[in-house]
């Protein structure tokens, strides 16, 4: 008779779990870490995989009558398995050393890698509720993901008074402001990362999520969004942006403005100009609008500063070498971004 386990028991689950189960039965403090540390690095559908793995363990156990003790091999194997320290041929053997006979042995492996490695369902299941697109095209398909919040504190927008929520278009009005409506280096986005004051605050982790934004804006580069929340998921395995110690030579600009405040003008031609190799890009500033208000956590307790009535902005009309009036309500919105 197979033996029946009950996952509602902690100490029975976290055998079938590996996510809890322990690297050995002495587990150092050093080793708890550095084994959360590279799971809270795995893609997101990897810890959903891990996740639902305990009741698969569980079947393949209780079918093979294994033991606890079994069941904790088989869970510190899958976790290894992903976090791409061990291969599916090394189970037979881990098991048999571990006092089950050969052919259970090669039983359970084919088990586990059919109900586990081998089943999609959690991938399929996720990209039914997510989409790998290019920030411009998110931003067109999925109107509100431009206001999500990438960082913790109020930022200062070149050309306005008062200081707006980091949003997603908050942090594109302010970046293309600063460098120009063109294309920009991984060099020119190293310095804005690092160098202006409007990024000297923020930590290592909001500076990653801003590099993958704002990568994807100037390279077309995909993020993963959760379509229904319209949010970006952001990648904590993305390369991390190289901090410049010198100032970098500047790209050759592809056109000059001949004034501060006839970026528009200028950009409005940007396609007529040879060589040009960002099509319709002007296409992207043409239309700016301040989006509906939405308070931080820390500002819940207090009074709202900004009325609520949204207003339009147009940068045609902005003189950049100036402090101009602000606008009630400075939260921008950028739309009819490139397809």
């Amino acid at each position: 008779m197979a033996i029946k386990y009950d996952l509602k028991d902690m100490y029975t689950f976290t055998c079938h779990s590996p996510v809890l189960v322990s690297t050995s039965d002495d587990e150092s403090d050093e080793e708890f870490d550095a084994r959360w540390k590279k799971f809270d690095a795995l893609p997101e559908i990897t810890k959903e995989k891990l996740s639902d793995a305990p009741k698969k363990i569980a079947l393949v156990t209780q079918e093979l009558d294994l033991t606890l003790e079994q069941a904790v091999v088989i869970s510190r194997f899958v976790r290894k398995f992903y976090f791409g320290e061990a291969q599916i041929e090394m189970l037979p053997l881990l098991l048999t050393k571990n006092g089950v006979p050969e052919n259970i042995a090669d039983q359970a492996t084919s088990m586990i890698d059919r109900l586990i490695f081998q089943d999609d369902s959690i991938e399929k299941k996720y990209w039914q509720e997510h989409e790998n697109i290019p920030l411009a095209k998110a931003l067109r398909k999925y109107p509100n993901l431009g206001e999500q919040v990438i960082a913790s504190g109020r930022i200062s927008v070149k050309g306005y008074q008062e200081p707006v929520r980091p949003t997603i278009n908050n942090w594109l009005t302010d970046y293309t402001t600063r460098l120009g409506y063109r294309k920009h280096s991984s060099m020119e986005r190293g310095d804005y990362l690092y160098k202006e004051e409007t990024t000297k605050f923020l930590s290592g982790e909001e500076k990653q999520r801003l590099s993958q934004i704002l990568r994807s804006f100037d390279e077309k580069t995909p993020l993963t969004i959760k379509t229904k929340e319209q949010q970006v998921i952001f990648d904590q395995n993305a390369p991390k942006q190289e901090i410049t110690n010198t100032a970098p030579e500047p790209d050759k600009p592809i056109f000059q403005p001949k004034e501060e405040n006839a970026i528009h003008s200028q950009a409005d031609s940007f396609d007529k100009i040879p060589g040009n190799n960002y099509e319709n890009f002007q296409d992207q500033y043409q239309k700016m609008s301040f989006s509906s208000p939405q308070k931080m956590a820390y500002e819940k307790n207090q009074e709202p500063s900004i009325p609520m009535n949204p207003n339009t902005v147009n940068l045609k009309n902005v003189q950049l070498d100036k402090k101009p009036v602000v606008p009630e309500h400075n939260i921008v919105n950028l739309k009819d971004l490139e397809k």
